[in-house]
Protein backbone atom coordinates (compact mmCIF):
# COMPACT_ATOMS: atom_id res chain seq x y z
CA UNK A 1 0.00 0.00 0.00
CA UNK A 2 1.19 3.45 -0.70
CA UNK A 3 0.43 4.90 2.67
CA UNK A 4 -2.48 6.27 1.69
CA UNK A 5 -5.96 7.71 3.75
CA UNK A 6 -6.35 4.44 6.38
CA UNK A 7 -10.49 4.87 5.57
CA UNK A 8 -10.03 3.60 2.00
CA UNK A 9 -8.62 0.49 3.40
CA UNK A 10 -11.42 -0.43 5.46
CA UNK A 11 -13.72 0.92 2.60
CA UNK A 12 -11.97 -2.10 0.94
CA UNK A 13 -13.06 -4.97 3.53
CA UNK A 14 -15.83 -6.72 2.61
CA UNK A 15 -19.03 -5.33 3.99
CA UNK A 16 -21.42 -6.98 6.56
CA UNK A 17 -24.44 -8.26 4.62
CA UNK A 18 -27.10 -5.83 4.94
CA UNK A 19 -29.93 -6.49 6.79
CA UNK A 20 -32.89 -8.15 5.08
CA UNK A 21 -36.16 -6.08 3.81
CA UNK A 22 -39.92 -6.78 3.19
CA UNK A 23 -41.01 -6.66 0.08
CA UNK A 24 -44.55 -4.68 0.00
CA UNK A 25 -47.81 -7.21 0.46
CA UNK A 26 -48.77 -7.35 -3.12
CA UNK A 27 -51.83 -5.62 -3.84
CA UNK A 28 -54.78 -6.66 -6.00
CA UNK A 29 -56.85 -4.26 -7.81
CA UNK A 30 -60.40 -5.82 -8.24
CA UNK A 31 -62.81 -4.38 -10.70
CA UNK A 32 -65.80 -2.96 -10.14
CA UNK A 33 -69.04 -3.15 -12.50
CA UNK A 34 -72.19 -1.74 -11.00
CA UNK A 35 -75.42 -4.05 -12.54
CA UNK A 36 -78.68 -3.24 -12.49
CA UNK A 37 -81.52 -5.93 -11.84
CA UNK A 38 -85.09 -5.85 -12.10
CA UNK A 39 -86.90 -8.58 -9.51
CA UNK A 40 -90.38 -8.66 -11.12
CA UNK A 41 -93.04 -9.30 -8.95
CA UNK A 42 -92.00 -9.25 -5.31
CA UNK A 43 -94.63 -10.32 -2.65
CA UNK A 44 -94.03 -7.25 -0.28
CA UNK A 45 -93.83 -3.50 -1.10
CA UNK A 46 -90.76 -3.22 0.76
CA UNK A 47 -87.45 -3.01 0.12
CA UNK A 48 -84.90 -5.58 1.41
CA UNK A 49 -83.79 -5.68 5.16
CA UNK A 50 -79.99 -6.09 6.03
CA UNK A 51 -79.97 -9.57 6.61
CA UNK A 52 -81.80 -10.67 3.29
CA UNK A 53 -79.50 -7.93 1.47
CA UNK A 54 -76.94 -10.97 2.89
CA UNK A 55 -78.58 -13.52 1.77
CA UNK A 56 -79.08 -12.23 -1.63
CA UNK A 57 -75.74 -11.22 -2.13
CA UNK A 58 -74.69 -14.83 -1.26
CA UNK A 59 -76.69 -16.46 -3.33
CA UNK A 60 -76.10 -13.88 -6.20
CA UNK A 61 -72.09 -14.98 -6.09
CA UNK A 62 -72.90 -18.52 -5.83
CA UNK A 63 -74.92 -18.48 -8.63
CA UNK A 64 -72.21 -16.57 -10.70
CA UNK A 65 -69.66 -18.36 -9.46
CA UNK A 66 -71.35 -21.35 -10.51
CA UNK A 67 -71.54 -20.80 -13.93
CA UNK A 68 -69.64 -22.57 -16.36
CA UNK A 69 -69.33 -19.36 -18.91
CA UNK A 70 -67.30 -17.23 -16.03
CA UNK A 71 -64.65 -20.23 -16.32
CA UNK A 72 -64.50 -20.55 -19.72
CA UNK A 73 -63.70 -16.99 -20.17
CA UNK A 74 -61.43 -16.82 -17.05
CA UNK A 75 -63.44 -14.48 -14.90
CA UNK A 76 -62.65 -14.92 -11.25
CA UNK A 77 -65.03 -12.97 -8.93
CA UNK A 78 -64.79 -11.84 -5.79
CA UNK A 79 -67.42 -10.42 -4.18
CA UNK A 80 -71.21 -9.11 -4.79
CA UNK A 81 -72.83 -6.12 -2.79
CA UNK A 82 -76.19 -4.73 -3.01
CA UNK A 83 -75.32 -0.73 -3.71
CA UNK A 84 -79.15 0.79 -4.07
CA UNK A 85 -82.64 -0.59 -3.89
CA UNK A 86 -85.76 1.10 -5.24
CA UNK A 87 -89.18 -0.22 -5.20
CA UNK A 88 -91.68 -0.15 -7.89
CA UNK A 89 -95.42 -0.12 -7.61
CA UNK A 90 -98.11 -0.28 -10.33
CA UNK A 91 -101.14 -1.08 -10.82
CA UNK A 92 -102.16 -3.56 -13.06
CA UNK A 93 -105.68 -4.04 -14.48
CA UNK A 94 -107.35 -7.86 -13.80
CA UNK A 95 -109.41 -8.67 -16.54
CA UNK A 96 -112.94 -8.23 -15.75
CA UNK A 97 -114.13 -10.27 -13.43
CA UNK A 98 -117.28 -8.95 -12.93
CA UNK A 99 -118.62 -9.85 -16.36
CA UNK A 100 -117.15 -13.12 -15.88
CA UNK A 101 -118.62 -14.03 -12.61
CA UNK A 102 -122.09 -12.76 -14.50
CA UNK A 103 -121.78 -15.34 -17.16
CA UNK A 104 -123.25 -19.06 -16.61
CA UNK A 105 -120.39 -21.27 -16.08
CA UNK A 106 -122.61 -23.87 -16.60
CA UNK A 107 -122.76 -25.58 -13.42
CA UNK A 108 -124.61 -22.48 -11.34
CA UNK A 109 -121.27 -21.74 -8.99
CA UNK A 110 -121.08 -17.96 -11.65
CA UNK A 111 -124.27 -17.10 -10.54
CA UNK A 112 -124.53 -18.19 -7.28
CA UNK A 113 -121.14 -16.01 -6.75
CA UNK A 114 -123.24 -13.17 -8.50
CA UNK A 115 -126.41 -13.73 -6.13
CA UNK A 116 -124.06 -13.91 -3.38
CA UNK A 117 -123.11 -10.36 -3.94
CA UNK A 118 -126.11 -8.92 -4.62
CA UNK A 119 -127.34 -10.63 -1.17
CA UNK A 120 -124.44 -8.66 0.45
CA UNK A 121 -124.60 -5.48 -1.24
CA UNK A 122 -128.47 -5.16 -0.33
CA UNK A 123 -127.30 -6.34 3.52
CA UNK A 124 -125.24 -3.65 3.31
CA UNK A 125 -127.59 -1.11 1.89
CA UNK A 126 -129.72 -1.60 4.98
CA UNK A 127 -126.91 -1.22 7.84
CA UNK A 128 -125.98 2.07 6.04
CA UNK A 129 -129.34 3.46 4.59
CA UNK A 130 -127.57 5.92 2.70
CA UNK A 131 -124.47 4.93 1.72
CA UNK A 132 -123.48 4.45 -2.19
CA UNK A 133 -121.14 1.82 -0.78
CA UNK A 134 -121.77 -1.42 -2.94
CA UNK A 135 -119.84 -4.32 -3.13
CA UNK A 136 -117.22 -4.82 -6.15
CA UNK A 137 -114.55 -7.47 -7.24
CA UNK A 138 -111.19 -5.32 -7.50
CA UNK A 139 -110.80 -4.32 -10.86
CA UNK A 140 -106.84 -3.78 -10.16
CA UNK A 141 -104.43 -5.45 -8.34
CA UNK A 142 -101.06 -3.65 -7.01
CA UNK A 143 -98.00 -4.97 -8.75
CA UNK A 144 -94.21 -4.23 -7.07
CA UNK A 145 -90.87 -4.47 -8.82
CA UNK A 146 -87.41 -3.96 -6.43
CA UNK A 147 -84.85 -2.41 -8.88
CA UNK A 148 -81.16 -3.49 -7.00
CA UNK A 149 -78.23 -2.16 -8.11
CA UNK A 150 -75.50 -4.50 -7.36
CA UNK A 151 -71.72 -3.67 -7.36
CA UNK A 152 -69.75 -7.05 -8.57
CA UNK A 153 -65.95 -7.30 -7.66
CA UNK A 154 -64.09 -8.92 -9.89
CA UNK A 155 -60.68 -10.36 -8.91
CA UNK A 156 -59.65 -11.53 -12.33
CA UNK A 157 -60.33 -11.27 -15.59
CA UNK A 158 -58.78 -10.72 -19.17
CA UNK A 159 -61.73 -9.50 -20.63
CA UNK A 160 -61.90 -5.43 -20.52
CA UNK A 161 -64.22 -3.87 -18.29
CA UNK A 162 -67.37 -3.22 -20.63
CA UNK A 163 -67.05 -7.10 -22.06
CA UNK A 164 -66.90 -8.65 -18.72
CA UNK A 165 -70.08 -6.21 -17.55
CA UNK A 166 -71.79 -6.82 -20.52
CA UNK A 167 -71.12 -10.26 -19.80
CA UNK A 168 -72.59 -10.52 -16.24
CA UNK A 169 -75.18 -8.46 -17.33
CA UNK A 170 -76.51 -10.88 -20.10
CA UNK A 171 -75.69 -14.24 -17.29
CA UNK A 172 -78.31 -12.16 -14.84
CA UNK A 173 -80.35 -10.59 -16.95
Amino acid sequence: PDGGNPNEASAAKPSEPAPPTTSPAPTIETMQTYLVMILDGVQTNRIMNQEEQRKFEDATLKFLKGLELLDVNEVDLNDVKIWYQKLFETEVEKPDVNDDILQNSGDGTANANATAMEETNRQLQEIVPNSDSTLELQSTIKHFSLEVTIIVSVLYTPLPQPITQDLLNTLLN
